[in-house]
């Protein structure tokens, strides 16, 4: 199927748009919840978004997840883009979040996040007690992490990733 026959498949599937032009009024950028969405798509499957202009960057962080686009402007002020999944070796697929249930609570994948959500995230999971060790999924370097880690009793390690990611595994230090 071409890129240009998306539109017509998404519409056959009765996929309804997530429309983030209300996101967006309200000052909320919605990387977040249509990253979270992405994570219910199948492969084949689409995601169609609904916003006020052609979302360059937002497609180019989909695409990296295996979330090719396709946009077209629908009228003043409303572009609809449709997304396909079409995972594929070397993207950041997204992942289950860190709540279901073959995970114990010390991975979190936060690929997807933009700044400061990952770092939020993490010190909220350290700062919650209960965890002693935590390794973490990322896109880039969390330069602003090290020096919380180091505030808080933490050490950090680097562990083997693929390309476009950074993986850390994080450890309290015993009292």
């Amino acid at each position: 199927m071409s890129q240009s026959d998306w539109f017509q498949a998404a519409e056959k599937t009765d996929v309804p748009p997530f429309d983030v032009r209300p996101i967006l009024a309200e000052g909320i950028h919605p990387l977040a919840d249509v990253v979270a969405r992405s994570r219910d798509i199948p492969p084949g499957g689409f995601l169609v978004v609904d916003a006020p202009f052609d979302p360059k960057p937002l497609r180019r962080q989909l695409e990296k997840m295996g979330f090719p686009s396709v946009a077209r402007p629908l009228a003043a002020g409303h572009w609809r883009i449709v997304f396909r999944h079409q995972p594929a070796a070397g993207t950041l697929a997204p992942k289950p979040a860190e709540s279901d249930a073959d995970n114990d609570g010390t991975q979190l994948d936060l690929c997807g996040l933009e700044p400061p959500e990952p770092l939020l995230r993490i010190l909220k999971r350290i700062d919650g007690g209960g965890v002693h060790r935590l390794e973490v999924r990322l896109e880039r370097e969390p330069m602003m992490l090290f020096p919380e880690l180091a505030d808080r009793g933490w050490t950090w390690e680097r562990l083997e990733s693929e390309a476009g990611e950074v993986r850390l595994k994080l450890t309290l230090i015993p009292a």
